[in-house]
C-alpha cells in the first residue's frame, strides 16, 4: 500500500507537476501535456528493474509498457482533476488486481 502512495506523490505530485510548470507545450489538440508524457515515460522505465526479478526480457518489456500506459492514464487523470487522490485510487486498485 505504501508503494502506490510513494509513486503517485513522486511521479504525479512532484515530477509531473514540476515538468508541466516548466514545459507548457501540449500535444493531441491540447489534450496531453508534454510534462505528463515525460513523467509517464520515466514511470514506465523505472519498472525495468523487473528484469532483475524475472530475468525475462519479453516480460520486462511488457511490464515497462503497461507501466507507461498506466502512468499516462494516471497523469491524464491528475491533469484533468488536479487531485492526486483519483490516480492514487486507480493505482491501488490496479495493484490489487495484479497489475
Amino acid at each position: 500500500m505504501c508503494v502506490p502512495i510513494a509513486e503517485e506523490l513522486l511521479f504525479r505530485g512532484v515530477l509531473q507537476t514540476g515538468l508541466n510548470a516548466t514545459i507548457r507545450t501540449t500535444i493531441f489538440k491540447g489534450r496531453l501535456r508534454v510534462g505528463t508524457l515525460v513523467a509517464a515515460t520515466i514511470f514506465g522505465l523505472t519498472h525495468a528493474v523487473a528484469i532483475f526479478a524475472n530475468h525475462n526480457v519479453a516480460l520486462t518489456v511488457g511490464i515497462v509498457g503497461s507501466a507507461f500506459v498506466f502512468g499516462l492514464f494516471g497523469g491524464y487523470l491528475y491533469d484533468r482533476s488536479n487531485n492526486l487522490w483519483l490516480p492514487l485510487a486507480v493505482h491501488v486498485m490496479g495493484n490489487l488486481a495484479g497489475f
